[in-house]
């Protein structure tokens, strides 16, 4: 995992120069601060701390791998249901190198704790492989009554995946989304805060994390679907 400290500050010199934000260098500070009393925290979860739950992005999502705007690929503003299956599946399988395993996809369990705070959801699989042994995956959204609250779920979230015993899990922002991306021995799993609910996108893998502009393009399809 990268350094943290360095984290925290790639983000602050990022949100001191977001006007629409001036609250954020503030709550990226209580974060650090909080962190180092050792309250379970990350670098990443203050991507979705920031005041009027603004997303703030321009950081690396993976050794030096960054995604500029003109390389973030052109996701639909609405999808049905059926329209996001077509489209993850093109996103997910379009990669030469990374595959989506035919695991079992709930691989959060059992290191995500209660993290949702039992605030209602709705999930299910989605079979994004070719044919009937294609891989599938699990997406879910859960509702909170606020932003600040889908903000503190997340951060809960990124501190069960950090300190389970279970499993050993990386969290990373997604460059430029606001989102996160956890990513473990088992597969990768897209957390994607959106005002008062939280999307998340759990894929089975043996290949680590997926390229920069795939992270980008799933965030925007989770934010699209309907």
């Amino acid at each position: 995992m990268p350094d943290l400290e360095l984290l925290f500050d790639d983000l602050l010199n990022e949100v001191r120069g977001t006007a629409h934000a001036p609250g954020a260098p503030a709550a990226v500070q209580q974060a650090r601060r909080r962190r180092r009393r050792g309250v379970v925290a990350a670098a990443a979860a203050a991507v979705v701390l920031t005041a009027g739950g603004v997303a703030v992005g321009g950081l690396l999502v993976d050794d030096g791998d960054a995604v500029s705007p003109a390389d973030r690929p052109d996701a639909p503003s609405s999808l049905d249901e059926a329209g996001f299956r077509s489209e993850l599946g093109k996103a997910l399988t379009g990669t030469t190198g990374w595959a989506v395993s035919t695991g079992d996809p709930t691989i959060l369990f059992p290191c995500s704790d209660d993290w949702s705070g039992g605030a209602g959801g709705a999930g299910g699989s989605v079979g994004v492989g070719p044919g009937a042994g294609g891989g599938g995956v699990f997406h879910s959204t859960v509702g909170f009554p606020d932003a600040p609250g889908a903000a503190t779920a997340v951060a809960r979230l990124v501190g069960a995946l950090e300190s389970c015993a279970g499993a050993s899990w990386q969290v990373r922002p997604v460059t430029g989304t606001g989102a996160l991306l956890a990513s473990s021995p088992d597969g990768v799993v897209w957390i994607a805060p959106e005002g008062a609910s939280v999307s998340l996108l759990e894929v089975p893998t043996d290949d680590g994390p997926p390229p920069a502009e795939v992270q980008a393009e799933v965030v925007a399809l989770l934010r699209a679907v309907r």
